[in-house]
């Protein structure tokens, strides 16, 4: 098993008053590859691979926003969604080679 600590930029959708916006953003992310089970006659899987994606900023228009910040602007349930969402991004790059 070892273990994934990095960090992942992707984008951010911010729910406001005037719409949705779209914006850049960064992620820690934390988590770990390991075997996966094999298959019932023996033969191996390969690798599975579980993260978890954590919001650290995103930037709105010339301003670097923090995580509360943008849990106050979109709530933290669409917030915790998007999350969940790039931990999937950034497993599927991990998993093709295109992320560390």
């Amino acid at each position: 098993m070892s273990r994934i600590s990095t960090t992942f930029q992707s984008t951010v959708t911010l729910d406001t008053d005037e719409g949705y916006a779209e914006c850049p953003a960064d992620f820690d992310i934390e988590g770990s590859e390991y075997p996966a089970e094999p298959y019932s006659w023996g033969e191996g899987r390969g690798q599975e691979v579980s993260v978890r994606a954590e919001l650290t900023s995103a930037t709105f228009g010339g301003l670097t926003l923090t995580r509360q910040q943008v849990e106050a602007i979109t709530g933290a349930d669409h917030l915790l969604k998007q999350e969940a969402a790039v931990s999937t991004e950034y497993a599927e790059a991990f998993r093709v080679g295109q992320a560390a």
